[in-house]
């Protein structure tokens, strides 16, 4: 597995996690297989700070995200 391999730099490593990030906020079919290597990357290169700043956006853009699913839920609970 990429994530795994020994020469991957954490430069490299926060390029591909950002690709799987997009993969899994942007397909649901195929959003678990991008989960478990993106979760590698993260584990693999916590300590470095490239990858800790990419961690802070992806969790800023998820719970974006959620807050404006339960914005637009409760629109339209109103709404009925």
């Amino acid at each position: 597995m990429l994530a795994k391999h020994t020469k991957l730099n954490a430069a490299n490593a926060v390029s591909l996690a950002d690709l799987l990030a997009k993969v899994y906020l942007n397909e649901p079919t195929i959003a678990s297989a991008a989960s478990v290597p993106l979760m590698l990357l993260c584990s693999r290169f916590n300590n470095d700070e490239q990858m800790q700043e990419f961690i802070v956006k992806f969790e800023t853009i998820c719970l974006a995200s959620l807050m404006n699913l339960e914005k637009d839920a409760e629109e339209k609970q109103k709404s009925h």
